[in-house]
């Protein structure tokens, strides 16, 4: 796998660096907008300019794997004698260094310029902020299995059909509407809980304007999350198997 993901970095590295770069360069050119603009506009902007990098390296993300299996690049890949699990493992590898890095960056700046604003961002550090912290790279890696999954079904189903890409958008639709209904029914069954508390950011931009968000407050249907971890695992599972038994270049 250590090859794959050199492989894999190799395809991507260029795209991540232009979007290091952009969101790096847009918010030093915010830094020379305070004093100019208001307070609330200058740091919303930075926070636009964290989230439009975020939905670019999710875009990349995207394209690593439709990649392989939609253009020549495939070829190459599943030539090579590497498992299902191999592949895929490397490909969630670069996606999770993706996030973190445009994360690091992007949040880097937020606190930047909630130090030069008098914002009072980040308060304070334990265990349910690295907890909520974890919780999130886990459910953006889950979502990448889901869509990874339904891309390879669907390369699977349909044999590079037209219209695949349309079959892709309404079965991630019917999945995202059987997993909300779903949930909503064990959590009425099941409504056990666990609540952990937490909070490094407790945001409050003005006197007339209070936007508090306490990040690391972690609270979760425990059944929902056991569920949502096995349902993940199959979904790797399945993923890897299509992509080692069942897909034809």
């Amino acid at each position: 796998m250590p090859n794959l993901i050199k492989y894999e970095l190799k395809t991507v590295w260029r795209d991540l660096l232009v979007i290091l770069a952009v969101i790096i360069l847009l918010n030093l050119a915010l830094l020379t907008r305070i004093n100019v603009w208001q307070s609330e506009l200058v740091f919303g902007s930075s926070c636009l300019i964290y989230f439009g990098g975020l939905v670019a390296v999710f875009i990349s993300n995207i394209r690593i794997f439709t990649r392989d299996l939609k253009e020549d690049t495939g070829y190459l890949l599943f030539s090579v004698p590497q498992s299902g699990y191999s592949i895929l493992g490397g490909k969630l590898v670069v996606v999770l260094l993706e996030f973190v890095s445009s994360s690091i960056i992007g949040i880097a700046f937020m606190y930047i310029f909630s130090e030069q604003l008098s914002f009072k961002l980040f308060n304070g550090f334990n265990g349910g902020s690295v907890l909520q912290m974890l919780g999130t790279l886990y459910g953006y890696i889950s979502l990448i299995i889901v869509i990874y999954f339904i891309i390879a079904f669907t390369k699977m189903i349909m044999k590079g059909k037209r219209l695949s890409g349309l079959v892709e958008v309404i079965i991630f639709i019917a999945f995202g509407v059987i997993s909300y209904y779903l949930e909503d029914i064990i959590e009425k069954i099941l409504p056990q809980r666990m609540n952990i508390s937490g909070g490094i950011v407790n945001l409050n931009i003005s006197s007339s304007k209070i936007s508090d968000a306490a990040y690391g407050n972690v609270s979760f249907n425990i059944a929902n999350g056991v569920l949502g971890f096995i349902i993940t695992v199959i979904l790797f599972v399945a993923t890897a198997y299509i992509l080692e038994k069942k897909i034809d270049i």
